[in-house]
């Protein structure tokens, strides 16, 4: 390269999920320094999947998930027992609670459960209510007015619907 740049090529590629997003203007905007600085995994999968799932994001619209939702979809709950997942899930929330004390991002105010019991009161599931602090709402309706911005300014410049290959024929 130092001895001859003149006849050197290079090719990079961008990863290609990310230009698909890009293109697709599916992409949100995203707290990454609060992200970055949760120190539990689960706490940084269910912050990243608010992020991006709650849009509807206000204080009297809480987000309802199922403990099976998160052990399938994260990946990360490896226990096999059912109380130790959701003693594992409980402390991932309480570190989403966080606040200026603890130097954590203040996304839930609280989280209520509701367990599900089959027979002889074994635990089935756990629907877990989230509600959302006022500063995690504020950022997500940034957020969406931000989304809104780009794609107008998309439509303004005769982008293609972003959405076209979703749409039934």
């Amino acid at each position: 390269w130092d001895s001859d740049s003149k006849d050197t090529c290079c090719y990079v590629q961008f990863n290609p999920l990310v230009t698909r997003s890009i293109n697709k203007l599916t992409y949100r905007q995203f707290h990454y320094q609060a992200f970055m600085s949760l120190r539990n995994q689960l706490a940084r999968y269910l912050f990243k999947r608010l992020s991006h799932n709650y849009t509807q994001a206000s204080w009297d619209n809480p987000y309802q998930i199922l403990l099976s939702t998160i052990v399938r979809d994260s990946a990360l709950v490896n226990y096999s027992r059912t109380r130790d997942q959701v003693r594992y899930v409980d402390t991932a929330l309480s570190e989403l609670i966080g606040g200026e004390e603890q130097k954590k991002p203040y996304v839930l105010m609280h989280y209520e459960k509701s367990v599900r019991k089959g027979p002889r009161s074994k635990i089935e599931d756990v629907l877990y209510t989230l509600i959302p602090s006022y500063e995690f709402t504020a950022q997500m309706k940034k957020a969406n007015k931000r989304d809104q911005y780009i794609k107008e300014k998309a439509r303004q410049h005769g982008l293609p619907n972003p959405h076209a290959d979703q749409v039934k024929k």
